[in-house]
């Protein structure tokens, strides 16, 4: 299951990807569900079977992708894929991977500039 926060057409909102479609999960649970966080923390797999049957759909490549969590508590990123920088910069080897943070505004959605 790919969840995702998107906008399209002026208006943010949270769906589900289905193949090459947006299956649009807020339409379905608007205010009860306001954001992806919500959406998560209540029973998702039941939310998502039951708005999948009646939301409206709309092609994947129409939406504007967006952080999944807009409004993350906090965000703690664990280095494990940058070996190959690591490598690169001369960095010596490490016993424990490095943590760092990232901050909600430093955020993109996927292939967005």
């Amino acid at each position: 299951m790919r969840l995702i926060t998107y906008r399209h057409s002026n208006t943010e909102t949270i769906g589900l990807v289905d193949g090459d479609e947006v299956v649009d999960i807020g339409q379905e649970v608007n205010g009860e569900y306001p954001d992806l966080k919500a959406l998560i923390a209540g029973d998702v797999h039941q939310i998502v079977a039951s708005a999948r049957q009646k939301a409206r759909r709309q092609p994947l490549a129409k939406v504007q992708l967006l952080p999944p969590i807009t409004n993350p508590g906090k965000i703690i990123c664990v280095g494990l894929n940058y070996e190959s920088h690591r490598k690169e910069t001369g960095r010596p080897e490490v016993s424990f991977p490095t943590l760092f943070t990232r901050f909600a505004n430093t955020q993109i959605g996927h292939e967005q500039p």
